[in-house]
Order: structure tokens, then C-alpha cells, then sequence
């Protein structure tokens, strides 16, 4: 009986010892999920992207032609027709947009 109770008592460095082999099990799961699921081609989204207004930061269901800045409303298209030389690839410019106007 005393066999049985050696066996089931652990010292706090064996205790220890085992959380810390088992928090490394888990860290190791994990990272071989992590690596998994980067290994796998990522899926692009059906929906096509949001396109936002260049003036104002609303959503832009607009594009001007002429010089490719997106905007939101009659108003704001306006406003853009009233934009000196190269304003509009200053706005083009801050989207990040490399077809910029010559």
C-alpha cells in the first residue's frame, strides 16, 4: 500500500517539471497548427473590395474618368471638377494608387 502511495505523491520540482513538459506539448501542438494553416493557400474573398470616396471617406459608388479619383456624390464631383493641376494626383498619391495622372 505504501508502493501505491509513493507513486501517486510528487514532489513540487516533479510537479513542476510535468506542467512545464506539458505547456511545451501544447506550445508545440500549436505551432505545427500555426504552420499548417500558413502552408495552406489562402482563399481570396468573392466580394469585390470597398472603394471609399477620395474627398470625403464615404463609401464611392463613382469614379471620374477623367482623373480616376473615386467620390460619393454630385456634390462632391463638383468639387473635384474645381481641382487645379495636380491636386488629383496628390489625392492619388495619399490612396496609394500608382496610375497616377501625367
Amino acid at each position: 500500500m505504501s508502493s501505491n502511495l509513493s507513486r501517486r505523491n510528487k514532489s513540487l520540482k516533479q510537479l513542476l517539471q510535468s506542467e512545464r513538459e506539458a505547456a511545451m506539448r501544447a506550445a508545440g501542438a500549436k505551432l505545427k497548427e500555426r504552420k499548417r494553416k500558413e502552408a495552406q493557400p489562402q482563399k481570396s474573398s468573392l466580394r469585390p473590395a470597398k472603394k471609399y470616396c477620395d474627398v470625403t471617406g464615404l463609401i464611392a459608388p463613382y469614379t471620374d474618368p477623367k482623373s480616376g479619383l473615386r467620390y460619393h456624390s454630385v456634390e462632391v464631383y463638383e468639387i473635384i471638377k474645381q481641382f487645379g493641376p495636380g491636386v488629383d494626383n496628390a489625392y492619388l498619391s495619399l490612396r496609394g494608387d500608382g496610375s497616377q495622372i501625367k
